[in-house]
């Protein structure tokens, strides 16, 4: 694989959900973290039926974490800004001026390895701040 393989990955995505930018990173919760550094979130919330990585970030970046037992679907908002996007696979589903962070997994819609191997993806409408999309790498 080349640069260019992984621009090309993160321009399908981008397109397919709608949004101006992609930038490949190694899983859904960094690409997270990523969205959250980036933003100078100072808390997040998070529902209690959720992947157990996300709120262990909230002590990871020293930020408040409340707990909401709230349903969702598809994806939750963790800051105004910042969204746990990672079950959506609906096309030009973008939100206009967030972070979405999308998860593919292999028991996700999109599977693009085995059980040890993640991949995903977060938007944003500048080129400033991005899409952060989560590469093949693997993790054996």
């Amino acid at each position: 694989m080349n640069f260019n393989t992984v621009k090309e990955f993160e321009n399908t995505i981008a397109e397919f959900y709608g949004a101006p930018y992609g930038v490949a990173v190694d899983c859904c919760t960094h690409g997270v973290e990523l969205a959250l550094r980036y933003t100078c979130a100072e808390s997040i919330t998070v529902p209690t039926r959720t992947y157990i990585s996300i709120p262990f970030l909230a002590n990871k970046l020293g930020i408040e974490l409340q707990w909401t037992t709230k349903e969702w679907e598809d994806y939750y908002y963790l800051t105004p800004e910042v969204i746990d996007a990672a079950v959506l696979w609906t096309r030009n589903s973008y939100i206009p001026g967030t972070y979405m962070c999308l998860s593919f997994q292999f028991q996700k819609h999109l599977s693009l390895g085995s059980n040890h191997e993640h991949k995903g993806s977060v938007s944003k409408k500048s080129k400033k701040s991005f899409i952060l999309q989560e590469s093949t790498r693997s993790r054996t």
